[in-house]
């Protein structure tokens, strides 16, 4: 190539980099202006099956004893959309969620089969590729720590992840969670609730699919 294109691809090249730290920026914030906000990759991703073109999966969560009544309802929802929506948003392989009413019904008409069966043909009942299943064994929205006067959520896990029709989970791992310590006031604790609950349904959906470190923060917020 000739001397005249090396010198301007110089004089670009020192352009950029002077507007970048005129603003108080090192290199990193440079290769991040050039090169867009790439995906994560989900630390225990749903493999799109083959000869499919998206993943189904049924969600369920349980609650031990001393979680507060219908958490585990709602953050089943919750978790089922965020997986779609993540998978939307950030272009991933297409996620379809069986409808949540259906996960309730089949747990509640068959009770027996559900305390001795296996997730993995749960999944195949349904028709769904994974079963994401929760445990919550303990979750509380008010830390005791200030009196009980300051809602901070907290939540200790377990989440397993089964392929339909097989009896060993294809991931398995604990989740511990705690919220930014920052002044709620107790009377909205209904809303701190949900505004937790979604926050805690996030996180478990970043497991499973594609996001952005933007994303990430945002709902540690």
């Amino acid at each position: 190539m000739s001397r005249i294109f090396w010198r301007r691809a110089a004089i670009v090249l020192a352009l950029l980099t002077g507007a970048v730290f005129s603003f108080g920026c090192g290199p990193g914030m440079m290769w991040h202006m050039l090169k867009g906000e790439e995906l994560m990759k989900a630390e225990h991703p749903l493999s799109l099956p083959e000869g499919k073109r998206e993943v189904t999966v049924a969600v369920s969560v349980t609650s031990q004893y001393g979680v507060p009544a219908g958490a585990d309802l709602e953050l089943s929802n919750k978790i089922g959309s965020q997986l779609k929506a993540l998978s939307e948003v950030n272009k991933d392989t297409r996620v379809v969620v069986v409808d949540q009413s259906k996960v309730n019904a089949f747990k509640a008409n068959n009770p027996d089969r559900w305390n001795i069966g296996n997730p993995g043909d749960f999944a195949t009942q349904l028709g769904a590729d994974y079963w994401l299943d929760v445990n919550v064994d303990s979750l509380k929205l008010m830390d005791r720590d200030f009196g009980g006067e300051i809602c901070r959520g907290s939540a200790t896990l377990r989440v397993a992840v089964y392929e339909a029709g097989k009896a060993e989970p294809k991931y398995s791992y604990p989740f511990t969670h705690q919220a930014q310590l920052k002044p709620s006031d107790p009377m909205q604790i209904g809303l701190y609730r949900d505004q937790y609950l979604g926050q805690l349904a996030s996180q478990i959906a970043f497991k499973h699919v594609k996001y952005k470190a933007d994303q990430k923060r945002a709902a540690e917020k």
